[in-house]
C-alpha cells in the first residue's frame, strides 16, 4: 500500500526511498493506468479538508486534495524541499482517480503518475544543480549511538500531542534521513559514512512550542549520536518548467 499525507504528518517522507529509483527514468516509457481522471478541487474559504494520496492495489489509485508538489514528489521520488515551481505549486489542489493494472508495483504507479501529469495537466520539468542552503547528517563528537542490528522490520511511526516517535529496527540511514527531511525546510543529506543497519529510538517534539518535547535538532544530537549541521552544497533540484491548473482531457 501507498499512503501519502502532507508534511505535518510524518509518513510523507517515508515513502520517497521507494521511488528513488523511478527518479531518473524517462516517462516516455512510462507505464500507464487503465483509466484515471484530475480534476481540480474546489475548496471553501476556512474549509477543513482531508489531504492525501493511497494505492490500493491493484484497484485505484487516489489522491484527494493533493497539491501540485506532492504529486510531483510521488511521481518523481524527490524530496520536497527539492521541488521548484509556479507560485501555487502549493495552493491549488487536485483529485486524482485512477484505475490500477493488476500486478502493477509501487515504482510503476509513480511513474503511472508521472505520464498522467504530463498527459493531462502538461506536467513538464528538468533537472539543474543549485547552491542550496541544506543540512548535512553527521556523527557528533562522541561518536554515533545506533545500534547494529541484522533484524529487517518496518518503521514504526507515532505521532501525538505535537510529538513524533520513531522505532526503527534493521534501518538504514536513508530511512532516518527521509523521516528528518520530512520535518524540516532543508533538504537533508547524509554525510556520516554510515553504511550498516541499525535499531535506534528518536522523540521529538514539532514547532508548534506546544509539547514539552526537545527539537528535532536536540533530539538527533542526544538520542542518536548524529547532528544536523547547516551548510551550503551544489544539489539537483527538480523544476516545474509548465503545468496547468485545469486537466487538458479527462
Amino acid at each position: 500500500m501507498i499512503r501519502i499525507i502532507p508534511k505535518a504528518v510524518l509518513l510523507a517522507g517515508m515513502l520517497l526511498p521507494a521511488a528513488l529509483s523511478a527518479f531518473g527514468q524517462d516517462s516516455a516509457a512510462a507505464p500507464e493506468f487503465d483509466v484515471a481522471s484530475i480534476k481540480p478541487a474546489v475548496l471553501q474559504a476556512g474549509q477543513a479538508f482531508g489531504v492525501g494520496c493511497v494505492s490500493r492495489n491493484p484497484i485505484l489509485f487516489i489522491c484527494t486534495n493533493a497539491p501540485l508538489r506532492m504529486l510531483v514528489v510521488l511521481a518523481y521520488g524527490i524530496d520536497h524541499n527539492l521541488v521548484s515551481g509556479p507560485a501555487w505549486i502549493d495552493s491549488q489542489r487536485f483529485h486524482v482517480n485512477a484505475k490500477v493494472p493488476p500486478g502493477s508495483s509501487d515504482e510503476q504507479i509513480h511513474l503511472m503518475l508521472r505520464q498522467l501529469l504530463a498527459d493531462q495537466l502538461g506536467l513538464a520539468v528538468h533537472r539543474e544543480t543549485r547552491e542550496m542552503q541544506v543540512y548535512a547528517l553527521v556523527v557528533g563528537k562522541g561518536g554515533s549511538k545506533l545500534k547494529d542490528s541484522q533484524q529487517s522490520a518496518p518503521l514504526q511511526l507515532a505521532q501525538h500531542n505535537h510529538v513524533t516517535e520513531l522505532a526503527a529496527r534493521g534501518c538504514a540511514i536513508s530511512g532516518l534521513v527521509s523521516v528528518l527531511q520530512s520535518h524540516l525546510d532543508r533538504h537533508v543529506m547524509d554525510e556520516t559514512g554510515l553504511t550498516g543497519s541499525y535499531d535506534f529510538t528518536l522523540s521529538f517534539g514539532d514547532d508548534s512550542g506546544a509539547a514539552m518535547a526537545p527539537s528535532v535538532f536536540s533530539a538527533v544530537q542526544n538520542q542518536l549520536g548524529l547532528k544536523l549541521e547547516a551548510k551550503k552544497a551544489p544539489t539537483e533540484v527538480l523544476v516545474v518548467d509548465k503545468a496547468g491548473k485545469a486537466p487538458s482531457a479527462n
